[in-house]
């Protein structure tokens, strides 16, 4: 979205990902709520075990996302991690 100058849009979805963090600013490999088939998230983690967190991939993504936003020039503040600076 960013690269095509939708930055609201973009910053919106960033800061949906930046929400799904935990204490320790991880982003997981997915998030489960809402869950769009809940009967099978329990069979899921029997089968392959827990929710990677955190995951490289969601982390590069973010950083990516987080760049084309500043280089399509909108002056939102970066994201704030755990210890609470920029």
């Amino acid at each position: 979205y960013a690269e095509r100058g939708l930055t609201d849009r973009a910053a919106a979805l960033i800061a949906w990902a930046e929400r799904q963090a935990d204490h320790a600013g991880d982003l997981p490999e997915q998030v489960t709520p809402p869950m769009l088939a809940a009967e099978h998230y329990q069979p899921w983690i029997a089968q392959r075990g827990p929710i990677a967190r955190p995951l490289l991939w969601s982390h590069a993504q973010h950083l990516i996302a987080r760049y084309a936003l500043a280089s399509a020039g909108d002056p939102r503040p970066r994201a704030q991690n755990v210890s609470g600076t920029s």
